[in-house]
């Protein structure tokens, strides 16, 4: 990448379409981004990554590579990726996020803390590991979590929908409160270890049927919530 991801972004929605704008939904929108739609959802990728440098870099303290100056990106943000970011419908400002990598690919949980697994880092087809998980400091915390909800049933859906049984990740401590008021119902992989001072805990989630019937009920979703496409490109 050789410039910023915000350079030639257009913006969501221009004057010709303002007759549109009333149409347009209320709630974040859900997407999952993933290597073959990137160039579709530039705006709300940017803005996710500008959000993990606020939060991880800036916020947090956290020892991780910062691009451009703007954007929290490690070496395992490659094709292999995929985002579920809940975002603005009309601006694509990011709300929240979170990763999913296959488990038979490079990822942290096996390449860097595998020491957080006391059995073993758990890998195979219908295995991804879900990380960075990311709310965004410019959205007011209830709806904030309201979106990281709306992620979580979004990366439900993605799983279901790819044959994924199991999401395992890795968590500092005080994301676990952000975590449970999402819904994820996780499992221990092992004790929590402390990494350059900060603690850490490898976890595991299942997803099914029953998962997903629950979520929906919890957030009161009767349909899908995922999308691939910004609202403007699904509607031409």
């Amino acid at each position: 990448m050789s410039t910023p991801l915000s350079s030639g972004v257009h913006k969501r929605f221009n004057s010709d379409q303002s007759s549109d704008v009333k149409s347009k939904p209320e709630k974040a929108m859900v997407y999952a981004i993933t290597k073959d739609n990137r160039a579709l959802v530039a705006t709300e990728l940017d803005s996710m990554y500008r959000d993990r440098k606020r939060v991880f870099v800036d916020r947090l303290k956290w020892n991780l590579p910062v691009v451009y100056g703007i954007y929290e990106k490690d070496q395992f943000d490659t094709e292999d990726a995929v985002y579920i970011v809940a975002a603005d419908p009309n601006t694509g400002q990011h709300h929240g996020s979170l990763r999913l990598i296959p488990s038979l690919k490079p990822h942290m949980l096996r390449d860097v803390f595998s020491a957080l697994c006391e059995d073993g880092v758990p890998c195979g087809p219908d295995i991804s590991e879900m990380t960075r998980i990311c709310l965004s400091p410019s959205v007011r915390r209830e709806e904030a979590r309201r979106s990281l909800g709306l992620v979580w049933l979004g990366a439900i859906e993605f799983g279901m929908a790819n044959g994924i049984r199991l999401m395992t990740g890795l968590t500092h401590a005080p994301m676990f409160a952000n975590i449970a008021a999402a819904g994820i119902e996780v499992e221990p992989l092992g004790r929590e270890k402390f990494f350059e001072s900060v603690p850490y805990a490898a976890l595991q989630t299942r997803i099914g049927k029953d998962v997903l019937e629950r979520e929906r009920a919890r957030l009161g979703e009767r349909e899908p919530v995922l999308s691939y496409r910004p609202f403007a490109s699904a509607a031409a």
